[in-house]
């Protein structure tokens, strides 16, 4: 895969000299750090469990990055947008310092409510994530297709779960957007969360 796609660019909060470019290269979502001045880089992170990457969110003053996007496992094999049902994909969530080491990756998904081994697959993306520094608390959103969400309209139709994460990336809580007994799609846009 050779698939590129940038999403952001961002500034570091504590060196103004420096850049974040976020998004996908190579086919795996991707963060390369360089200066703003001649474009050398410094680094490069890129995920092997992190396909693409929709968000990202950083504290003023610092050190951290927090990303989420989705992962496809099975992108080699032809799984390429648009998607249908049958192409499998896991939200991510992910904390980066800013020398490139990771600190750490969750993903998140639910079994799709009309799985049946070869027609419906997990479908969560993690579409937004947000950093409260001041109260150690990472804010995400996940549309995701769940059975655990839609028990009983079940359908293949999107909700949206709201993920509050502590520093370690650990759920502290969590609330369902559901359209219930309706059977329509609930999109989030890409870094759809601000705090």
């Amino acid at each position: 895969m050779n698939e590129k796609e940038p999403h952001f660019l961002v500034a570091d909060p504590k060196q103004q000299s420096v850049l974040y470019l976020i998004g996908r290269y190579r086919g795996k979502g991707s963060v390369i750090r360089f200066n703003k001045r001649d474009g050398t880089i410094r680094w490069h992170a890129q995920y092997d469990k992190m396909s693409r990457i929709h968000s990202v969110s950083q504290a003023a003053d610092d050190d951290d990055l927090f990303i989420c996007g989705d992962y496809q496992p099975n992108e080699v094999l032809g799984d390429t947008a648009p998607y249908g049902s049958n192409v499998n994909y896991k939200a991510v969530m992910a904390r980066m310092k800013d020398d490139g080491d990771i600190s750490w990756i969750v993903t998140s998904t639910g079994k799709h409510p009309l799985y049946d081994g070869t027609t419906y697959e997990d479908q969560d993306k993690c579409m937004g994530i947000a950093y409260y520094k001041e109260k150690s608390q990472v804010a995400v959103v996940i549309q995701g297709k769940m059975t655990e969400i839609r028990p009983s309209y079940k359908g293949d139709f999107f909700d949206t779960i709201l993920v509050l994460l502590n520093e370690g990336g650990e759920t502290e809580k969590v609330v369902v957007i559901t359209q219930g007994s309706l059977k329509y799609d609930m999109y989030s846009a890409k870094n759809g969360i601000l705090w």
